[in-house]
């Protein structure tokens, strides 16, 4: 898949081809964490799956489901 990469602001930006928009929300970088998976859970808790450090982290996130 190609993409263009846009900086907006002090956010960075993904627009992928067929109009998906991607927001970086989480830098795990800067806390040594290298996400392979996340998923966000109904109560919009985010699960993140570190399996270069063989972790899973759970942060509370004011995101929802629901």
């Amino acid at each position: 898949m190609r993409f263009n990469e846009e900086v907006i602001g002090a956010k960075s930006m993904m627009k992928f081809e067929s109009g998906y928009s991607v927001e970086i929300m989480f830098d795990g970088s800067k806390l040594g964490i290298e996400p392979y998976a996340v998923e966000v859970l109904p109560n919009g808790e985010l699960l993140i799956l570190d399996s270069t450090n063989s972790n899973v982290y759970r942060i509370s996130s004011s995101l929802s489901l629901s």
